[in-house]
């Protein structure tokens, strides 16, 4: 797991899963948000507990699990809500990925 201040300053675009242990549509995204990202290195992925740290989750304002927020150069760039599919998060995802699969 990244820690905030790596998640802020990292020059790679960076995709946190708001997630929770009890949250099971977050337990089918995590994986698929792993291989996206081992499959494409100019991205990194991290998972954020949203009951291990409520004040981060309310000041981006997550409101439904799961949420995956793309922080590029330290600020939202892009928020993705409920579950998808490996091609869809990679849909998503596109403009902050160079290499095609």
């Amino acid at each position: 797991m990244a820690h905030a201040r790596v998640v802020l300053k990292s020059k790679k675009p960076v995709v946190v899963l708001f997630t929770a242990d009890w949250c099971g549509p977050c337990q089918q995204v995590a994986p698929r948000l792993e291989g996206v990202a081992q499959q494409h290195p100019e991205l990194l992925g991290a998972k954020l507990n949203v009951d291990e740290n409520p004040a981060t989750a309310t000041k981006y304002g997550i409101r439904s699990l799961p949420t995956m927020v793309v922080f590029q150069n330290g600020k939202v760039a892009k928020t993705i809500t409920g579950v998808k599919s490996t091609t869809a998060l990679e849909k998503d995802l596109v403009k902050f990925l160079t290499k095609a699969r």
